[in-house]
């Protein structure tokens, strides 16, 4: 595994994930776009759209979004285990 901070989203062509900070809610716009039809995925921390997975909490509790048609829009599986874990979302 290899860890890189970039500076664009097409820097992360080749990579399998994505993650993008909530500090960073921009440029999850801009990489949805620029990334749109590759096998990447993008996991956020934003309290707005999903672009993949998004990590929320709920109360007191850590949970995840997640948007199988934002994945399966990068060419990506999901496993209905893996939606059934987590708040589905559109």
């Amino acid at each position: 595994m290899e860890i890189k901070k970039i500076g664009s989203a097409l820097e992360a062509i080749g990579s399998q994930i994505l993650y993008i900070s909530s500090s960073h809610k921009k440029s999850a716009t801009d990489a949805d776009h620029q990334l749109e039809g590759r096998s990447v995925l993008i996991i956020t921390d934003s309290n707005s759209a999903v672009y993949g997975i998004n990590f929320v909490e709920t109360g007191t509790k850590q949970s995840f979004q997640i948007s199988k048609s934002a994945i399966e829009s990068h060419h990506l599986k999901v496993n209905s285990s893996l939606v059934s874990l987590g708040i589905p979302v559109n």
